[in-house]
């Protein structure tokens, strides 16, 4: 989910599981990654250990026929922290990729490319669904080996002894490896040797597009600034509360100290601290980002005279790139290695009606993807890893790799990751990552005309002004559909439905919900056909749409629910249409090019013809889309036909 903070219903069972039944729970972190705050439940609890996937240069030659330079690193589709509260997350990480059973019937399934074949009834897999496993038996081996000896090892102490000891990997950041990679020896020297555990509460500020639906909002676990404007090279302090809660009943020295920090962060003042128990004391900490991009460290509060390290608290942010005036374009150009990922952050500014990104400059049969991940941490690309790459089969069929929009992007900060495959014939795969933030604002946003005769041109007309990156495109029309609008309330918990009967030849079904009067509730979208679902929109808020391309003919419900409410109930806009040749169609002349430079407006015209009345209680409606050279939609306007005579 959007809102990954771990304050959830599971995540409270799961910590009560914990502590009332002294059994550790160990879960995948996810295969979302490897965008920033793509974690998700079930791995977001408090106190269990989550599990991100790594892979050696020795395993993906061995197991995948793929040669890399770096020895170590993540999976690249393994979920990276932090929480949305800044929390730690992964806890740790682990090998992410093994041979597994599966049912003797079927054949072996080793990964094409790797060159061998492994007997039935057993599979080469990947995943974090792998890495939890390894993680799980390591730390029953411990648990066996401190049972043998009478040794007591209830999770708190088995977490700690397991992050104190836990090895960096170089070169990935602290948000993707938690940690560190799992290491069971040292792990067990520390559990020998006896592990002190206290526990310790933090505050810490949060900046992030979501901060304000935090259980404390604006604050969190762990620092985490994403939206707060920082700039590179710019110096900005945050303040951190820490309490220890457990412990002698006198202050005590802790020393405050750094893992996994690219020099990026730093304390202000001295890097002592003394801590009363059950009274905050403030940290302050610096960041410097000297590049664009995601950074991160870990801050330890260690007591000098207990072992292992005390605690832990994850620091992430974030140095974005604006999309502004008067390209509203920004335009990187690198190369990525065979089974690596880089990452750019954009900040897209609010009102923008598309987002376009556009891969170019690519090594003949490279193939290399980019991943968009919203301002939630939400990809807006399937991440698995058939998906989506040039000179790859597309499984789906129904993604192009070089040029892709997202409508209505949330403001804020996006993450553009580009990664290149295993199967990559380079090594080194140079490319070059283009985004822009369109927006066509046409005035009126819907024409209503209250008459039109059937088969007769009627001309309507709008003003598109143009508020981001300049255009030369087109405006396009198309088929006129059957529409119905409403401005219905829904409660908390509530749902509402709608029943739409499509015939045979209607092209698109769309349906679209926004505008709440509550700014805070999160509605939700679904259709259904047959008593399944056939599409839905969930995102974190209430702008919901979805469409279906050449719909089979039968009844269609639409339900609006009320996910979230805080106000109780919220009024909110509700459209569904259906789009058919028989009904008509809105004609634009596509040869005249249309010029808009940043900041321009022109008149625009279209022409309506209606060729049928639509059922009772319903419009017509048609759209006009203002389209740049590559097809993408930089804008739109609408039409409403209230009434058709013969």
């Amino acid at each position: 989910p959007p809102l990954n903070d771990g304050n959830n219903a599971r995540a409270e069972l799961y910590t009560r599981l914990i502590d009332t039944y002294g059994v550790q729970l160990v879960i995948s972190a996810g295969n979302d990654g490897p965008g920033v705050n793509t974690i998700g439940d079930p791995a977001v609890a408090d106190k269990v250990i989550s599990v991100g996937a790594s892979v050696s240069k020795d395993t993906w030659a061995a197991d995948y026929g793929s040669v890399v330079d770096t020895k170590y690193a993540m999976m690249p589709f393994s979920s990276r922290g932090p929480r949305e509260d800044g929390g730690f997350t992964p806890t740790l990480t682990a090998p992410g990729a093994s041979v597994n059973t599966v049912p003797t019937w079927e054949p072996g399934a080793p990964v094409a490319e790797a060159g061998y074949a492994l007997p039935p009834g057993y599979a080469m897999l990947q995943g974090t669904s792998m890495a939890a496993p390894q993680a799980t038996g390591a730390a029953a081996l411990l648990l066996s080996a401190a049972k043998e000896r009478h040794h007591a090892l209830p999770p708190a102490e088995l977490r700690t002894a397991l992050t104190s000891t836990a090895k960096k990997i170089k070169g990935v950041q602290a948000y993707a490896q938690g940690a560190g990679l799992i290491d069971v020896n040292e792990a067990w020297e520390a559990i020998r040797d006896g592990v002190s555990v206290q526990e310790y509460a933090v505050k810490a500020p949060v900046k992030t597009s979501l901060a304000g639906s935090l259980k404390t909002p604006g604050f969190g676990t762990g620092l985490y600034d994403r939206e707060g404007g920082l700039k590179t090279g710019e110096n900005r302090t945050y303040d951190i509360s820490i309490t220890r809660t457990t412990g002698p009943d006198r202050p005590i020295w802790h020393e405050l100290g750094w893992k996994n920090n690219d020099g990026t962060f730093r304390i202000v003042g001295d890097d002592e601290v003394k801590l009363p128990l059950n009274r905050p004391v403030t940290v302050k900490v610096r960041a410097k980002a000297r590049t664009a991009g995601a950074h991160s460290a870990i801050l330890t509060v260690n007591d000098d005279h207990t072992w292992p390290v005390d605690k832990q608290i994850l620091t992430t942010v974030v140095a974005a790139q604006p999309l502004a005036k008067p390209s509203y374009t920004v335009k990187e150009s690198g190369s990525v290695q065979r089974n690596a990922t880089t990452s750019y952050f954009v900040n897209v500014p609010k009102g923008a009606k598309t987002l376009e990104v556009a891969m170019s400059g690519l090594r003949s049969g490279s193939q290399t993807r980019w991943i968009a991940i919203s301002p939630y941490g939400v990809p807006a690309d399937p991440t698995s890893t058939p998906n989506c790459y040039p000179n790859y089969p597309n499984p789906a069929n129904t993604c192009r790799p070089e040029l892709r929009s997202y409508a209505d992007p949330l403001p804020g900060v996006w993450e553009f990751e580009v990664e290149s495959r295993r199967t990559s014939p380079h090594l080194d795969n140079p490319y070059t990552l283009t985004a822009t933030a369109l927006g066509v604002a046409f005035d009126p946003a819907e024409r209503t005309i209250p008459e039109a005769k059937a088969g007769t041109p009627t001309t309507v007309s709008w003003t598109a002004a143009n508020g981001f990156a300049p255009i030369e495109g087109a405006l396009r029309g198309g088929q006129l559909g059957s529409s119905v609008t409403d401005r219905p309330t829904i409660k908390q918990g509530e749902t509402r439905t709608t029943k739409v009967t499509l015939g045979a030849g209607v092209t698109r079904l769309d349906a679209s919900i926004g505008h709440v009067s509550d700014a805070k509730a999160d509605l939700d979208l679904s259709v259904y056909k047959d008593g399944k679902v056939v599409a839905s929109s969930t995102k974190g808020d209430s702008e919901e749409s979805v469409s279906l391309t050449k719909p089979a003919a039968g009844e269609y419900t639409i339900e609006v629910s009320g996910y979230s409410v805080p106000a109780g109930s919220t009024a909110y806009d509700y459209r569904d249409v259906y789009f058919a040749p028989s009904l008509g169609e809105l004609r634009t002349n596509t040869s005249q090019p249309i010029h808009l430079p940043s900041g321009a407006k022109a008149a625009v015209t279209a022409e309506v013809i209606a060729a049928s009345a639509p059922p009772a209680g319903r419009a017509l409606f048609g759209e006009v889309q203002l389209q740049n050279a590559t097809g993408t939609v930089a804008g739109s306007g609408a039409v409403k036909i209230e009434k058709v005579v013969g």
